[in-house]
């Protein structure tokens, strides 16, 4: 799930004598934070540095070539929440193309699992759109408390068969896709890091994650065959602080076998709590059942509106909503529910497609 690295992030300190530091559970987001999170995909000049004490990490020069706004709330308040009973965050990932993955994680004194997503399933070599994905074997993200010269390891699994799927360009009756993480992990320095946000007091971690992505698709003529396997190792470096209002690393560069960096995360702007709204998010919907045209009466201009099947898929979405008309007339007939979201806030109607 490289795809979706949880770079998310943290928040100016002041300069300072070098410290070493311990991250803990309380370092990490939390309910109501958001923030932006640049990515630059050209990196130049830029080097993840050496392991040891007392370091001095550079990274003033990153350029966004990227943004993507980062939302963390409770997941009952969610679409797919149900999916993910034990999951305590989620986090609503809107990228540059405007498309939103919800990551689904468990925070707690030992570490960050990543519980699964609503989204893509980035494989090494392809993708698929619009899954709602439960890891197997929850994906450890950072070991807590985090302290130098740790080291552990972990292995992730998603094993995932859905129907009506389009893969590479082609639609099959079912594809399943697997798969399979094997990582290490070593926090081999610590000192400071510069990012074009400010300095910070930082733990450095290093990850090697050896990933193998298998695919079948079922065919109504040929039945099931494998139609892809990769097997492939990424190189990544995190850059953990503690502030107070820190959440993720200030910057996550992904690299080669020789260091050289290709990739790299960091964050563009300082977290910020969510507003809360005054007034209560109500609505109403009619007709119910509905055939081409729907009425959506909000008390509230919502952030989002979605509507998912009875699988939990997201089959529509909209943002800023106002009360007004929706065009159902693409969804098949059947059940679904409508959630309307304004900041913390999400209600949701179950409603009937003619």
């Amino acid at each position: 799930m490289k795809k979706f690295l949880l770079t998310l992030s943290a928040i100016v300190m002041s300069a300072g004598a070098f410290s070493q530091i311990t991250v803990n559970s309380t370092d990490l987001v939390g309910w109501y934070d958001q923030f932006d999170q640049g990515r630059d995909t050209a990196v130049t000049g830029i080097v993840p540095g050496a392991a040891g004490p007392n370091q001095t990490y550079n990274f003033s020069g990153l350029t966004s070539h990227f943004t993507s706004h980062v939302t963390v709330t409770n997941p009952v308040w969610t679409d797919s929440g149900y999916a993910f009973p034990t999951s305590s965050l989620a986090s609503r990932i809107i990228d540059a193309t405007d498309d939103t993955t919800w990551l689904y994680m468990t925070k707690n004194t030992t570490g960050l699992w990543i519980d699964g997503l609503v989204g893509e399933l980035g494989l090494a070599g392809a993708g698929i759109d619009g899954l709602l994905l439960k890891n197997d074997d929850p994906e450890l993200y950072v070991n807590l408390p985090l302290n130098y010269n740790d080291s552990y390891a972990d292995d992730a699994k998603i094993d995932v068969t859905e129907a009506n799927v389009t893969f590479n360009g082609n639609t099959y009756d079912s594809v399943r896709a697997v798969q399979y993480h094997d990582r290490s992990y070593i926090v081999d320095g610590w000192g400071t890091a510069t990012t074009p946000l400010g300095t910070f007091d930082v733990l450095r971690q290093r990850v090697v994650d050896y990933e193998k992505d298998t695919v079948w698709v079922y065919d109504g003529s040929f039945g099931w065959f494998q139609a892809l396997t990769i097997e492939d190792s990424t190189f990544s470096y995190q850059y953990w602080s503690n502030d107070p209002a820190a959440g993720f690393p200030v910057a996550e560069l992904t690299v080669d076998h020789q260091d050289n960096v290709e990739e790299a995360n960091w964050l563009m702007v300082t977290p910020l709590p969510t507003s809360v709204k005054e007034e209560a998010l109500t609505f109403s919907v009619y007709p119910n059942p509905v055939q081409d045209r729907m009425k959506i009466n909000s008390s509230i201009i919502a952030d989002r509106i979605s509507i998912t099947d009875i699988t939990g898929k997201v089959v529509m979405t909209r943002r800023q909503f106002e009360s007004g008309y929706l065009n159902t007339s693409g969804l098949k007939s059947g059940v679904y529910f409508i959630s309307l979201y304004a900041d913390d806030q999400v209600k949701t109607q179950k409603f009937v497609k003619h």
